[in-house]
């Protein structure tokens, strides 16, 4: 996957176990694969960004050149009549009388308090109905082999995400059931079914099945499309509803293939199948099986049905298959949750210290309970003891030993661990530690197995395990079923995805797919399911034309340019194009002391590689002891809370209490920024000096007007002269006042001695930014203590941070270190970026078309979602970021919102996107400083699923339109009336990163480490609605497979010559496609173009970084590491993540009460460089 460098953490970015990789400095540095970094081999490290580098090979610039492609093409026979149902199942229970409702459920060793079941009511009015039904409620009662059955309270069976494995298994059943008639059914159990042919003549009919021959569910069919096998354009859609349905329900059923939960998206493939597809490449899962007795590595498939065309005129809608491998971590079938190896126990994976004495460590307890959390679903399995099956001999002597075995067996598949009641515990940990009443005395677990079972523990201090109305069970009785592990990402289950990647990368990897695509064909029955729907998937994969983009010229200091070397650029020896003044900043440390490099070490020589870069230091700070804190040691939430408040109030002291005179930004009542010089008073106010020799600072007798000069040497000087330079206010010995055109005059005093200060010109704390940046020194570049810096510095103090690792630090020394230092320079530059400054690492040069964002005010914003839970609720964030005058000049906002729908995930509130998008046009607006509204707007969209683009241009679209209206009107106040509704042109384009196409170059000559170079992009192949969609490769892979970037626009109000000017505005497709090639280049955190645009990049970092602060992460996730946590961390993020209309990143925000009109410009408004 793509390598971040956020905060020179140096981790890659992996997602679905892929990898690219971006090049840096010479020498190396970094985490490289397996410990290693490649700066050895080709003069770069990863992400270090400088250093030789090897000729780049490959195809030139701006040529065509073939890919293959993943994509296999489905012929079919037109005029099939093809039906489509939506499937509703209804849960069912047999008849009860209402005696029946008194009856108490028994759990698995006694009495328990579970709720009544469902099914208990009442026989009303049963009649004896037909079991087919003509657009008609569904029957009071169902008959199913004869029995009668009633529903269930619930109405259907949910259909979470579409599908899940219960669904899966009814309508798999059904499917079976009408195979059995002669007739065809093909599901992937969600709402959607599909049949070559009708399979009955009315609308609608119900199906009574017994799920394992003793669950009743009554499954009704309502026929909502048919004759989708005739050539007609409306239909396209259908079609391939129709053709993923009918594949998917091939791979899962015929082919024998295996989804876990609600996703129908990846299957894995049988365990017998797995070493024919590895082939010789089993080696790299043999380290991951020998440190893990729980999980085993399976690789598995994805399908989706993709419109092409070959691109020649005239040509037809083909559809494809895109089948893409993946890899996924399997629980053992049958594997105990305890592993009982006194050497080596486990609960779950995770190592426990002894298994004859309870878990008391909070840390240990909370690891456990995430652990057991991502087991699914278990079984439960124990043998009673031999007085319980001598007992069962007494009653039937007759019974063999096997039969008394088997009765005396307890066994129970599908177990959750959930919760009978709010008040109970999900996991106790130790049988004793769970008291009820049995043969009316109290015990606890252990002893009521004893009494009642004949069974006696082995490991008694070991957890139990609530499972509902069930209660609980001693682990040591728990088993693993079939499932995936979600989240799989510790260290082992990383390297081995990657080393499974690294393995099948480029070409290789599109061959490894085809074995996946020929056991397909080795499945007689999906072959044959096949045949009824007409279809065929030819063997061999698609190949396209591609080009290879110009990489745009990059403009440094002094007029240096630099052409990027496949995607990625070299900073050694470069002057930033508009270096970031350093007014102040403060550092901690957080490592042991005695270790080195120390802090003042990394300082140092970071303070020379920002003035190499060009960084001015201003505001001179002679020893770095006067802006250090030390850490208290122990690194939990409280300690770095106060470190950074002590690191605040320190530099505060220093460059505001301490000195007489400061430069930094400052912001005025009318929200605008200026940077200035700030004079602290005798009285201990502060007081900023406007530029302009004829503006006064003081008040004299009799209306006297003055201005405060400064005393530099013998020279007295205007502050902002020439000769006064920012950096120099320390030599500054003496103030005096001037009157117009007159000398200086008492010239030894106090700022506000003599003549008294304009009281305009005072500030508040608020309005004095000090420091400008914190740097925290780091032991390791572990998540807890690096989630908990950023969430204090973000939504507490609002200051920007910059995290630097020790453990790297050791590792690049002499020249490495300058090289590691460069890096962070040019983060540091990013996030000091304002309206004051308008800084920028580089710039881009004859970019081709990235003129048409510069042309005129042109508004460029991209928005990401992430998903996660606030106290069990679910929870979306959404973050977004926009461009000013070049993008990698950010300003950035985020909305959080519960969202009780499970049908509304993945799409944005309406009124919080709107009100999202109003912020950031506003920003934009308000750093540009615009005379009139945007021109055009183009928005870029983080991710979609299909089949939701619709919804999506459908309900989103109009909420951009209506924020940006409204930001409008907003800023319509500053500028003269508008006789019109100005509504600008927008471009609105989804990114789709997560979906399964792959590519590789079709020649081995046009690849550069087996990949597609840097600028790849793929158009013209895609039909219908999709014709304007491209595939595009921003990164230049190193390992790996380069995974493209699937761009589709849903709106292009931009490319229609009717709403242009002239034809040099009309944003064609190739325009389109160069100028988010060359956006691409603008990115604050790495010296390389990732795969991800910056602007949606930064979003989704913001939006992960926000979902982390939730207390819910500290009370799970930080739990595991070195943080402690307390409730006063719970209360401070949750005082600050729902505050009403106040941002939740207010020191980064354009919004603030306290300035007029309710906005400002903010000091650094990038937050994610």
């Amino acid at each position: 996957m793509q390598a971040h460098y956020g905060n020179t953490r140096g981790n890659d970015r992996r997602r679905d176990g892929e990898r690219e990789r971006g090049f840096g400095y010479g020498g190396g540095g970094g985490r490289g694969y397996e410990g290693r970094g490649y700066g050895a081999r080709i003069g770069g490290g990863r992400g270090r960004g400088g250093g030789r580098r090897e000729k780049e090979r490959g195809v030139d610039e701006g040529k065509y050149f073939h890919v293959q492609l993943n994509l296999f093409k489905i012929t079919h026979e037109p005029g099939k009549n093809w039906c489509m149902y939506d499937i509703e199942i209804l849960p069912l229970c047999k008849f009860r009388t209402a005696d029946t409702d008194s009856a108490t459920p028994l759990s698995a060793y006694g009495p328990s308090t579970g709720t009544k079941d469902p099914g208990d009511v009442k026989e009303e009015n049963f009649a004896d109905d037909s079991a087919n039904v003509e657009s008609q409620p569904a029957p009071a009662s169902f008959f199913i082999d004869g029995n009668k059955y009633m529903k269930k309270d619930r109405d259907t069976l949910a259909f979470a995400g579409g599908s899940n494995e219960r669904t899966r298994e009814v309508l798999n059943t059904l499917c079976n059931k009408l195979l059995e008639e002669g007739k065809t059914l093909t599901t992937t159990g969600g709402t959607i079914g599909v049949s070559p042919e009708p399979i009955f003549e009315e609308r609608e009919k119900g199906y009574g099945i017994l799920v394992n021959k003793k669950i009743p569910f009554w499954i009704i069919l309502r026929r909502t499309v048919e004759d989708i096998g005739a050539t007609r354009e409306d239909n396209d859609k259908y079609i391939i509803q129709c053709m993923d349905t009918c594949l998917k329900h091939c791979v899962a059923s015929g082919a024998n293939w295996t989804a876990f939960g609600d996703d129908t998206t990846n299957f894995y493939l049988p365990e017998d199948q797995q070493k024919h597809l590895l082939e010789g490449h089993g080696r790299i899962f043999r380290n991951f099986r020998q440190g893990c007795d729980h999980l085993e590595p399976a690789v598995g498939a994805s399908t989706a049905i993709k419109t092409c065309h070959d691109g020649s005129t005239g040509s037809s809608t083909e559809y494809y298959l895109a089948l893409s491998n993946c890899l996924g971590f399997l629980y053992k079938v049958g594997a105990p949750l305890l592993t009982s190896n006194n050497r080596d126990p486990k609960i779950a994976g995770v190592p426990i210290r002894r298994l004859n004495e309870p878990i008391k460590d909070p840390n240990l307890q909370n690891q456990v309970m995430i652990a057991l959390k991502k087991v699914k679903k278990f079984s439960v399995k124990y043998e009673k003891g031999e007085i319980v099956k001598r007992e069962l001999q007494i009653q039937n002597p007759d019974q063999s030993e096997e039969d008394i075995n088997k009765r005396a067996t307890f066994f129970k598949e599908g177990l959750k661990m959930r919760k009978k009641g709010d008040e109970a515990e999900l996991i106790k940990w130790s049988a004793r530690d769970e008291v009820f009443e049995f043969n009316g005395k109290e015990v606890n677990v252990q002893e009521y197995f004893q009494q009642r079972h004949g069974i006696t523990l082995r490991y008694p201090d070991m957890p139990i395990i609530l499972c509902g109305r069930l209660g609980y069970f001693p682990i040591e009785f728990l088993y693993q079923e079939a499932d995936r592990l979600r989240n799989a990402n510790e260290k082992a289950m990383t390297e081995t995805a990657l080393s499974y990647h690294d393995n099948f990368s480029g070409s290789e990897r599109i061959d490894h797919i085809k074995k996946i695509r020929e056991d397909v064909d080795r499945m007689k029955i999906s072959q044959n399911l096949l045949l009824e729907f007409a279809l065929k998937i030819e063997r061999t994969n698609a190949v396209f034309q591609a080009r290879r983009l110009r990489a745009p010229d990059l403009l440094f200091g002094n007029n240096v340019s630099v052409h990027p070397d496949n995607g990625s650029i070299n900073l050694a020896g470069k002057g930033f194009a508009q270096p970031a003044d350093l007014t102040s900043y403060a550092a901690v440390d957080l490592t042991m002391p005695g270790r080195s490099p120390s802090i003042s070490d990394i300082l140092s020589t970071l303070c020379n590689e920002l003035k190499n870069h060009g960084i001015s230091m201003q505001n001179h700070v002679g020893n770095l002891s006067d802006v250090i804190i030390r850490g208290a040691g122990s690194n939990n939430f409280e300690t770095i809370r106060s470190s950074f408040r002590a690191a605040v109030d320190k530099a505060k002291d220093f460059h505001l209490e301490r000195s007489r005179l400061f430069f930094t930004n400052i912001v005025r009542k009318d929200g605008e920024v200026r940077k200035c010089w700030v004079v602290r008073a005798e009285s201990g106010c502060h007081y900023c000096i406007p530029p302009g020799e004829s503006l006064p600072t003081h008040d004299g007798p009799n209306g006297a007007k003055a201005r405060i000069q400064f005393k530099k040497g013998d020279t007295w000087l205007d502050p902002y002269s020439p000769e006064m330079a920012p950096e120099e206010g320390h030599l500054v010995e003496k103030f005096g006042y001037k009157n117009p055109n007159s000398t200086p005059h008492f010239s030894d005093v106090f700022f506000d001695t003599a003549l008294l200060p304009r009281p305009d010109l005072i500030l508040g704390s608020w309005q004095i930014q000090c420091p400008s940046i914190v740097f925290f020194y780091l032991p390791d570049d572990s998540k807890d203590v690096y989630n908990c810096i950023k969430m204090i510095g973000d939504i507490e103090f609002g200051i920007n941070t910059q995290c630097m690792v020790q453990q790297k630090c050791q590792k690049n020394r002499g020249s490495r270190m300058t090289q590691y230092c460069s890096n962070i320079a040019h983060k540091v530059n990013s996030k000091l970026f304002s309206k004051t400054n308008n800084v920028v690492t580089w710039r881009v040069r004859n970019g081709l078309d990235w003129f048409f964002a510069q042309e005129a005010p042109t508004l460029v914003i991209g928005y990401a979602m992430s998903y996660g839970f606030w106290d069990g609720k679910p929870t979306t964030v959404v973050a977004g970021s926009v461009c000013f005058r070049d993008p990698m000049q950010l300003a950035q906002e985020v909305k959080v919102y519960f969202d009780g729908d499970s049908k509304d995930k993945g799409f944005v509130n309406p009124t919080i996107l709107a009100d999202l998008v109003e912020t950031l046009a506003i920003s934009f607006m308000v750093q540009h400083s615009c005379e009139g509204p945007p021109r055009r707007v183009l928005v870029y969209r983080d991710g979609g699923a299909d089949g939701s683009f619709d919804r999506i241009k459908r309900e989103e679209l109009t909420s951009i339109r209506n924020g940006i209206g409204k930001a409008i009107k907003v800023a319509c106040n500053n500028w003269a009336e508008m006789d019109v509704v100005y509504e600008p042109n927008i471009t609105f384009v989804v990114a789709q990163s997560n979906h399964n196409i792959v590519q590789a170059p079709a020649e081995r000559a046009d690849s550069i480490n087996n990949n597609v170079p840097s600028g790849t992009v793929v158009s013209n192949i895609f039909a219908g609605d999709y014709a304007f969609d491209f595939l595009l490769t921003s990164q230049g892979g190193l390992k790996g497979t380069s995974k493209p970037l699937y761009f589709k626009v849903l709106v292009n109000e931009n490319g229609k010559r009717s709403d242009c000017n002239d034809d040099s505005e009309i944003l064609t497709q190739e325009k389109l496609e160069n100028l988010t090639y060359q956006l691409g280049f603008q990115y604050g955190k790495a010296t390389k173009a990732p795969r991800k645009l910056p602007v949606l990049l930064c979003s989704e970092l913001l939006a992960e970084r926000v979902l982390k602060y939730q207390y819910e992460y500290i009370d799970c996730v930080l739990g595991e590491g070195r943080l402690e946590i307390d409730e006063e961390t719970k209360e401070f993020v949750k005082s600050h993540s729902f505050n009403g209309s106040k941002s939740l990143i207010s020191g980064h925000s354009c919004i603030d009460d306290r300035c007029e009109g309710s906005w400002r410009v903010p000091f650094n408004p990038t937050i994610t460089a």
